[in-house]
């Protein structure tokens, strides 16, 4: 079993870094429209957290 968790850990994390590398080719203004979507159709999910990090990341790299 506690290999089949780091297998899915693997495959999970992998694929938030490929969807926050995506979300990073978009700029502030379509995150944000991106995040309010999906809070209006999805409630708390992994990917507003994501929409969030990828905000982040933008306003902490500066113009």
């Amino acid at each position: 079993m506690s290999k089949t968790q780091c297998e899915v850990e693997i495959l999970v994390r992998g694929a938030h870094d490929q969807i926050i590398a995506g979300l990073m080719q978009l700029d502030v203004g379509q995150l944000r429209q991106g995040l309010e979507w999906s809070r209006a159709n999805y409630g708390k999910l992994d990917i507003e957290r994501l929409l969030e990090m990828a905000i982040e990341l933008h306003e902490d790299a500066g113009p």
